[in-house]
C-alpha cells in the first residue's frame, strides 16, 4: 500500500492511522520511517497541540512486526531491526505534546510496545494487548522492559512466558489504558482527550514529560541493549526463522 500512514487535523490534533489493514496495520521499513518523519516534524508545528495515534480498519490498532519481513532475517538485520525500533520509539518518546493511543483492537509485539510509549490509551471492548514474541521463537525483551514500571515483575514475567492477549477488563485493571468506551466512540474520546491536555499550560506538560521520560531513561537504554544482544543470540540460533517460515507454509 502506498500511504503507510494516514494524517488527519481536527482543530489543534493531529490524527495519525497506520494504514495496512490488510495486514492488521503491521510494521515494515516503510510504515517505520514514515512514522518518524510524522513524529519529528509535528513536534516542530506550532499548529499541532496533541497527536491520537490509531489503526485503520476494524481489527487491530497495530499486529506488532509483519512477519513475512521478520523470517528473512539473519543476526545482523535482527540488530539492525532493534536499532530502527529505537528510532522509532525514540521519536514517540520525545514528542513533547500529548499523544493519545486510540487501541482499536489487537495491540500485539511492536503494536502494544507503540501503545505503551503514548501518554494515554483508551481502549473498546474489542481491544487486546499482547506481548506474543515468545509464540514465534523470539526472546520477549522490549516489551516487558516497557511494561515492567507500570505492572510489575510478577505479571510483566507471566505476560512474557505465555505471550497470551490481556483482555479489556484485565487492561483496565492494569492501568494499561484510561478507559473501555463503546467501539463507536473510541476515536470520539481520544480526541477529547487529546483537547483537554493539549488546554494544559505546553511549558508545564513538557517539563511533566522531559521529568517523567528523565526518570525512565536508564531502564529505556538498558532495555534496547539487551534486545539487540539476545535478538542476535536468536536469529543467530535460526530458531525464530524456522518457526516463522513454519507458519506461513501451513
Amino acid at each position: 500500500m502506498a500511504h503507510e500512514i494516514i494524517e488527519e487535523t481536527l482543530n489543534r490534533i493531529t490524527i495519525i492511522k497506520l494504514n495496512r489493514p490488510e495486514k492488521r496495520n503491521a510494521l515494515n521499513y516503510a510504515m517505520v520511517d514514515k512514522l518518524v518523519e510524522s513524529f519529528v516534524r509535528l513536534e516542530k508545528e506550532s499548529n499541532c497541540k496533541a497527536i491520537v495515534l490509531t489503526g485503520i480498519g476494524n481489527l487491530a490498532f497495530c499486529s506488532g512486526m509483519d512477519l513475512s519481513v521478520l523470517k528473512n532475517f539473519d543476526a545482523q538485520s535482527a540488530v539492525e531491526w532493534v536499532s530502527k525500533l529505537k528510532v522509532l520509539y525514540s521519536s514517540i518518546r520525545l514528542f513533547n505534546k500529548p499523544c493519545i493511543g486510540a487501541i482499536n483492537g489487537i495491540a500485539a509485539g511492536a503494536g502494544y510496545q507503540i501503545a505503551l510509549l503514548c501518554d494515554l490509551r483508551i481502549g473498546s471492548p474489542s481491544t487486546t494487548m499482547s506481548q506474543p514474541e515468545i509464540n514465534v521463537g523470539l526472546p520477549s525483551i522490549i516489551g516487558p522492559g516497557l511494561m515492567f514500571l507500570t505492572i510489575g515483575l510478577s505479571k510483566t514475567s507471566e505476560l512474557a512466558y505465555t505471550g497470551r492477549s490481556i483482555s479489556p477488563k484485565e487492561l483496565l485493571e492494569l492501568g494499561l489504558v484510561y478507559d473501555i468506551v463503546p467501539e463507536n466512540k473510541l476515536l470520539t474520546e481520544a480526541i477529547e482527550m487529546a483537547e483537554n491536555l493539549a488546554n494544559k499550560s505546553p511549558v508545564a506538560f513538557k517539563l511533566t514529560k522531559c521529568n517523567l521520560r528523565d526518570m525512565t531513561q536508564k531502564n529505556y537504554e538498558e532495555v534496547f541493549n539487551q534486545a539487540m544482544k539476545f535478538q542476535k543470540e536468536a536469529f543467530t540460533s535460526g530458531e525464530p526463522q524456522k518457526i516463522i517460515s513454519s507458519k506461513f507454509n501451513r
